[in-house]
């Protein structure tokens, strides 16, 4: 009878674990919804450059280690990020693609890691972005073929103002 009262609370407290898990998870996602950007008009304007990647995560830029849970970016997944004058969309496979117009981005840079990954020096890229409520974002992608990463971080570099474009450190 022991071991049966030991099974049941341990399964009860898993169980607790669990419910506390996804509840939590569920108030993320309802809180950075707002975060989510909506594409307008249609698909078809030309891409300057389109890479296959690695999507890992996207956090507040202040806060380095707060996943956010933006529907399209909650998940780590093969993507791809396709670049035009009107900004870049980032398509994670499974699930919805996120549009951040050209007006929004704000920097782009080789990053060592985040949240819960490490990738090497510099072999990953974080994009910094501002969210329609104002919100400062950084959306971290692993883009494997070297040459494709620095022309990603070149081309998006065009779209951003003087004033952002920081040259890396030596």
């Amino acid at each position: 009878m022991d071991k049966f009262a030991g099974a049941v609370i341990v399964i009860a407290l898993i169980a607790a674990a669990l419910s506390l898990m996804f509840i939590s998870w569920q108030r993320r996602r309802r809180r950075d919804v707002s975060l989510a950007t909506v594409r307008d008009g249609d698909n078809s304007e030309v891409r300057l450059l389109e890479v296959g990647c690695f999507y890992v995560s996207t956090t507040p830029r202040s806060e380095p280690l707060e996943r956010l849970v933006i529907p399209g970016l909650a998940f780590r997944a093969r993507a791809n990020v396709g670049l035009s004058r009107a900004g870049v969309v980032i398509e994670p496979r499974g699930e919805i693609d996120t549009f951040i117009p050209a007006a929004q981005l704000r920097g782009v840079r080789a990053a060592d890691a985040t949240i819960d990954r490490s990738a090497g020096r510099g072999s990953l890229t974080a994009l910094d972005w501002t969210a329609a409520n104002g919100v400062e974002i950084t959306s971290f992608l692993r883009i494997p073929n070297r040459l494709d990463r620095s022309l990603f971080i070149e081309t998006v570099k065009t779209f951003l103002p003087p004033s952002n474009v920081k040259e890396p450190l030596s």
